[in-house]
């Protein structure tokens, strides 16, 4: 299997946190765990409801 290319952008809890913050702020209370990443995105868990998750990518789309 190819090894997973490095990130162009870092996607960090806190960014995420901002961006739901921002447009989503009925979510904004929900805890946020880093699920995953993937070549493309990392995934995050927000709260415990389901469905509660949101990507976030790691490389600009082309």
């Amino acid at each position: 299997m190819a090894e997973m290319p490095p990130a162009t952008v870092e996607v960090s809890n806190a960014v995420v946190q901002r961006l739901v913050r921002d447009q989503r702020p009925d979510l904004r209370d929900r805890p946020l765990v880093r699920v995953a990443n993937g070549w493309d995105n990392a995934t995050f868990r927000l709260g415990d409801a389901w469905p509660s998750g949101c990507r976030a990518g790691r490389r600009p789309f082309r």
